[in-house]
């Protein structure tokens, strides 16, 4: 072994672990190309920084390597070679490049990942662990961070962005971590998985593939947003019910899992089917083109719901459906122009129920379109239920309205 506090590398350096060395790879201002390899399977280093920011440098590892702390001056590169780790126990220091040559390297993080440099993830993955905070700086030309794999894997501590962050394959948030996606945006492409805590602020986690947060919690605190665009949706978690939007917004068909919601909202094309009881203590809002149906013997209860695409209601031999307004004060449903509303009751004893009560008397308005046949309507202020200038009436038969407002009107 080499014993010494620094050591300059003009070529290739091989090093079978010295934990106590502070390494530079062509620290000299000399430029030219280096590795790192050896007889053993690891290399146990302590702090390394490759190039002096002024003299183009390329190091290639040919080993796994473990740092106490890793620096990429500018105009300097790291390869991780195929198929070996990097991990750094500090904080990882990219103002260069550092790129993931395969998918079998996992690069592991203890500390922040931070710099002015390219991160080119490849197909590897990025673990952050260790306690405390983790933070991520912009690595794409100062905008966002790309990842291929992102894994939070603290026993205590959280992972934070300092702007976007694209994950092209999978996210994972494990036990003991937590996500602070805050101001910013997180896309996920693949799969994504929450044991433990997301917390949104006015931000946005956008994931596009296969959603589950059994075991974790989805927290809001200001009016982000969770968008859920995968075809399979397993679980919300402990879902925050007081800010936030939930947006499911796949092009193509989903099921709404049942749980309480803040807001919701549907978006993009398909049809997205209500798959038990929900909940919605603000607004439920269906996008201009999209689709939503409460089939028959399903609930969805909310205070203000606007559509702007197709809400449709079904009942069936079985069971009715019903939209609930009861729980709230001063509800609505408001169809605009663009919006339809089909109300598609079974027979006089199975209908659509729209419904309020005395104290949460409803304000509907249609601007829209309207195709209703075995409905019934609950409790209308005392507006009635109003067909605007410019409202269409495709059916509207075998319906009855409900307890009226005194002195109010129908039409």
């Amino acid at each position: 072994p080499i014993h010494a506090d620094k050591f300059v590398c003009d070529g290739s350096y091989i090093k079978n672990g010295n934990p106590d060395m502070f390494v530079f790879i062509n620290g000299d201002g000399v430029a030219g190309n280096g590795v790192l390899s050896g007889t053993a399977a690891t290399l146990e280093m302590g702090p390394v920084r490759i190039g002096d920011g002024s003299s183009t440098t390329t190091v290639t590892m040919y080993r796994n390597v473990t740092a106490d702390a890793m620096e990429i001056s500018a105009v300097s590169a790291l390869g991780t070679g195929s198929g070996h780790d990097l991990t750094v126990v500090g904080d990882l220091l990219i103002n260069g490049e550092l790129t993931v040559s395969s998918q079998d390297t996992t690069i592991n993080v203890s500390g922040n990942m931070t710099g002015t440099g390219q991160f080119s993830p490849g197909t590897g993955t990025v673990v952050f662990s260790g306690p405390g905070t983790s933070q991520i700086s912009p690595l794409d030309g100062g905008t966002k961070t790309t990842f291929h794999n992102l894994v939070a894997d603290k026993s205590s501590g959280s992972v934070e962005p300092l702007a976007d962050l694209d994950v092209l394959g999978a996210l994972t948030v494990g036990a003991g971590s937590t996500l602070l996606v805050g101001s910013y945006t997180v896309t996920v492409s693949g799969p994504t998985t929450v044991q433990h805590t997301v917390s949104i602020g006015t931000g946005t986690l956008d994931c596009d593939g296969p959603f589950d947060a059994s075991g974790g919690s989805i927290v809001f605190t200001a009016w982000g947003e969770l968008r859920l665009g995968g075809d399979t949706i397993t679980s919300l978690g402990t879902l925050d019910t007081s800010d936030g939007t939930v947006i499911y917004d796949r092009d193509g068909d989903q099921t709404v899992l049942a749980d309480e919601y803040c807001s919701l909202e549907i978006e993009g094309a398909g049809v997205k089917t209500v798959g038990g009881s929900v909940i919605v203590n603000l607004t439920l809002s269906v996008s201009n083109g999209a689709h939503l149906t409460i089939p028959q013997g399903e609930t969805v209860r909310a205070r203000y719901v606007s559509v702007f695409g197709t809400l449709r209601m079904e009942a069936g031999a079985a069971a009715s459906s019903e939209l609930d307004f009861s729980w709230y004060d001063t509800p609505s449903l408001n169809v605009a122009g663009t919006g339809k509303l089909v109300l598609v009751g079974y027979n006089s004893d199975r209908r659509c129920m729209l419904r309020g009560d005395s104290d949460s008397r409803v304000r509907f308005l249609i601007r829209g379109t309207l195709d209703a046949q075995y409905y019934a309507i609950h409790y209308p202020t005392v507006e009635g239920f109003e067909l605007a200038s410019g409202a269409t009436v495709t059916a509207m038969n075998d319906g009855y309205f409900d307890h009226p407002a005194d002195n109010g009107c129908l039409l």
